[in-house]
């Protein structure tokens, strides 16, 4: 018998039976309704492990999230269970009971939290991009590590200066650094800095 036919009586019932029931083989996945929350099934050492994760599609990014670091300190729920694979056919109305009670109950509030999360984060890349984009427009890329460098306006400052603005996609702050910059312009910039 397959995972998906194992866990099929089970996973029909989820999210009041309104879940949206994936299998890829290995995996089966119940998404509910909203589609924040996932419940998935996987084989784990001749038993059938379910757990709780968040997906949710933002923009152009995807993702899956472990719900436990949303909640509060020392307070962290497993959101997983172990069943023996035959007590889906002969308790699934048990099986369901235990998943909902020690799963999905306490993972939906961390679902929402966490999408909070994912927007807040999305808001703020999208913030720096625009700023990038306003005083840089023709530098405005990201480096290889995830990061937008500015480095043109140091070189157009002085043109023996290295050095780069490096700002975080997801961050309010940036990271100046300038090195071999001359006597004069060092005097002129902390000069500029001063009048602030």
């Amino acid at each position: 018998m397959t995972l998906e036919e194992t866990v099929l009586p089970v996973a029909r019932m989820l999210f009041e039976g309104e879940g949206n029931t994936l299998s890829q083989g290995h995996l089966v996945t119940v998404e509910a309704p909203m589609g924040a929350l996932v419940i998935s099934f996987m084989k784990e050492r001749g038993r059938i492990r379910a757990n709780a994760s968040l997906r949710s599609d933002l923009g152009d990014s995807h993702h899956w999230r472990n719900l436990k670091e949303y909640a509060p300190w020392g307070e962290q729920p497993a959101l997983r269970r172990t069943f023996a694979p035959d007590r889906f056919a002969s308790q699934p109305e048990q099986v369901l009971k235990e998943i909902n009670r020690h799963i999905t109950e306490p993972a939906f509030p961390l679902a929402f939290k966490a999408l909070a999360a994912i927007a807040d984060h999305h808001d703020k890349k999208r913030k720096v991009a625009e700023a990038v984009k306003r005083v840089a427009p023709a530098e405005a890329h990201v480096n290889i590590l995830g990061r937008y460098s500015l480095r043109n306006a140091i070189q157009s400052f002085d043109c023996g200066a290295r050095g780069a603005f490096e700002i975080r996609p997801d961050s309010a702050y940036c990271d100046l650094e300038i090195q071999h910059l001359s006597l004069e312009k060092m005097e002129q910039l902390i000069a500029f800095l001063n009048t602030f």
